[in-house]
């Protein structure tokens, strides 16, 4: 299965994050407006929370990117898993989610560079440069992404002769057997899309 990892939070920011979180209840207070405010934090401890800001919305989506390639694994073994009767919907459903929360990467990259520039370790030049750079990577992605966000994808490459046929069968609730009655079963067919 796919699975891709977090930011890896270097161990230095881990020990200033520790050192909060040991102080906690010296250093936190509440309000009804303002949530959680923590008061006497040395430069270090600000950086580490700071960078925590920063990289916990990219942790989020590599989450969700990781569960919807688990869902993607199990709609391959187990066409009805989800207890739906439209497994081919539910896989262009979780390609678009992909597509999605993927974009949402530019996201995070334009806020992550934004703080640095606003804390002077970029230039807004660099920043720029940085930009343009990500967006140039990212621009065979970024097409998909529009196409099955914004317009209407042709999945005719993802539907076999089988896939057509179950569809179909799915509509009036029925099922197809060869010559020797074996049941046309989605899973041969569907696994290798959602692989």
């Amino acid at each position: 299965m796919i699975h891709i990892e977090h930011i890896r939070i270097p161990d230095e920011l881990k020990f200033a994050l520790g050192s909060i979180c040991d102080r906690f209840p010296k250093i936190a207070s509440l309000s009804d407006d303002a949530g959680i405010t923590l008061t006497g934090l040395t430069a270090e401890e600000q950086l580490a929370l700071d960078f925590l800001r920063v990289s916990a919305p990219v942790d989020e989506i590599i989450d969700n990117i990781n569960m919807i390639a688990a869902d993607l694994e199990a709609l391959g073994r187990s066409a009805r898993t989800f207890g739906d009767n439209h497994p081919f919907r539910r896989y262009k459903l979780l390609v678009r989610t992909f597509f999605y929360e993927f974009g949402r990467f530019e996201d995070a990259f334009a806020y992550y560079t934004l703080w640095l520039q606003r804390r002077r370790y970029i230039s807004k030049e660099q920043r720029k440069s940085m930009r343009d750079d990500f967006y140039e990577t990212m621009k065979p992605m970024a097409r998909v992404r529009n196409v099955c966000l914004h317009a209407d994808p042709d999945w005719g490459k993802h539907v076999t002769p089988e896939i057509a046929i179950l569809t179909g069968l799915d509509l009036f609730g029925l099922q197809a057997a060869d010559e020797s009655g074996e049941i046309l079963r989605w899973e041969p067919h569907l696994e290798p899309q959602c692989t």
